[in-house]
């Protein structure tokens, strides 16, 4: 999971699915990965799933 606006939405947002701050993977391309499971409560809570062609765009906007 990652986010196209901030890394700390992506902690706030992680936080509200469950996820624990250790689990951030930091570096070129800040995420936490996912299971299945919690991919579904991510979208369930609003998270967008999309291809690698449109966060790149979303990204070199924010």
């Amino acid at each position: 999971m990652v986010s196209d606006r901030s890394v700390e939405e992506l902690h706030a947002f992680a936080a509200e699915v469950g996820l624990r701050r250790e689990w951030f993977q930091d570096g070129p391309r800040p995420h936490y990965d996912l299971r299945p499971s919690t991919r579904r409560l991510a979208v369930a809570k609003g998270a967008e799933e999309v291809n690698a062609r449109v966060l790149v765009r979303r990204m070199a906007r924010a």
